[in-house]
């Protein structure tokens, strides 16, 4: 009987074990579903592992797909500001080339005498005759 009481102390202690053992693994999955989603959760123990790798594997893909159309947005919103940006310049520029073009009318020795844009030139010397001009 001591043999029968043996083995079925070992048989109880092999069942404890196997429950610690069961009740592990459950934490684990609880902690590991916490973490990273049904991935690791009871569903996906069903699944086989290739199949669960490959869901993973569409999920990565849907995210770079997020990522990488997000990013083709940027690149054509930051083309479509270059571009205005550069519109703006060049405009800026020939407003500055037609203003130096003015200054430098004005500061032709054939428009000596003429009245500035204030109207108060040197040209004018009262009783409204221009200097210089023929006197009759």
């Amino acid at each position: 009987m001591s043999s029968e009481k043996k083995s079925s102390e070992k048989k109880l202690a092999q069942e404890r074990e196997r429950q610690r053992l069961e009740a592990l693994q459950n934490t684990e999955k609880k902690f590991l579903k916490g973490m990273y989603g049904d991935f690791f959760g009871e569903s996906g123990s069903s699944q086989s592992a290739g199949s669960r790798i490959d869901a993973l594997a569409e999920k990565g893909k849907e995210v770079t797909s997020r990522f990488s159309s997000r990013a083709d947005e940027l690149l054509g919103r930051q083309k479509e500001i270059s571009t205005q940006l550069g519109e703006r310049t060049d405009a800026l520029k020939r407003a500055n080339d037609a203003l130096k073009e003015v200054q430098s009318l004005l500061n032709n020795p054939l428009y000596n005498g003429m009245p500035d844009l204030t109207g108060e030139g040197a040209a004018w010397s009262g009783g409204g005759k221009p200097a210089g001009g023929l006197e009759g």
